[in-house]
């Protein structure tokens, strides 16, 4: 048996082969709609294929996106935060430097404050 083919489509298979293969005109009607039959199997398969891998696309980007956007979102939060340390640290006097050190943020960006 062919490999993941099920065994009617293996009989309209074989009873095209045996239609091709004997010299009976009679048989090319059935010949040519088996041939159709087929033809539309695999179109349908193809199709039914082609729309699985898209569904399986869009759900793994949309997953993607949401873990990239918490990434994100975690990122700016912990930026705030230093943000807002440093601001507090700037108004107790503390040096740019240790604040720098402290907060990670760069001298610079501290006397934008």
């Amino acid at each position: 048996m062919v490999k993941n083919e099920k065994p009617d489509e293996i009989a309209v298979l074989t009873n095209w082969l045996r239609v091709i293969f004997r010299d009976d005109t009679r048989g090319i009607y059935h010949e040519v709609k088996q041939a159709e039959e087929i033809r539309t199997m695999f179109a349908t398969k193809l199709e039914q294929y082609g729309e699985k891998l898209r569904k399986e696309a869009l759900r793994e980007g949309k997953l993607q996106g949401k873990q990239e956007g918490k990434l994100e979102g975690k990122l700016e939060g912990m930026h705030e935060k230093a943000v807002q340390a440093a601001k507090a640290l700037l108004k107790k006097g503390m040096p740019l430097k240790d604040i720098s050190e402290i907060t990670g943020l760069s001298i610079k960006e501290i006397k934008k404050f």
